[in-house]
């Protein structure tokens, strides 16, 4: 009688968030993309700052190859002038956070 308890209450528990799916799916969605913008907030950055102040002998650290090859043509056109860089990269850094801020709210409001 004490297994049959947690399984009926489980049911229950069920019952009552299908009622919710479709505010819960869309709460999950927006987490995954707190989530994503997280990541693209300030780390996928680092290949332009390098590009923007390199290191003593004039060369990036760090190299794109693979599937961020396509990036270099952005990092050459930001290292042309360093004042249109920083500016760009912090309006795109201003965006980033305001998107993640109202994801974080919509996750807290319908979760």
């Amino acid at each position: 009688m004490s297994a049959e308890r947690p399984a009926r209450n489980f049911r229950r528990l069920v019952g009552y968030v299908f009622h919710y799916w479709g505010k819960l799916s869309l709460g999950i969605g927006f987490s995954f993309l707190v989530a994503l913008f997280h990541v693209v907030s300030l780390g996928s950055l680092v290949p332009f700052f390098e590009t923007l102040f390199p290191t003593g002998d004039g060369a990036a650290v760090v190299s794109l190859s693979g599937p961020l090859k396509f990036l270099s043509g952005i990092q050459e056109y930001l290292a042309a002038d360093r004042q249109r860089a920083l500016f760009i990269i912090a309006g795109f850094l201003l965006v980033v956070f305001l998107v993640k801020g109202v994801c974080r709210f919509l996750v807290a409001y319908l979760i």
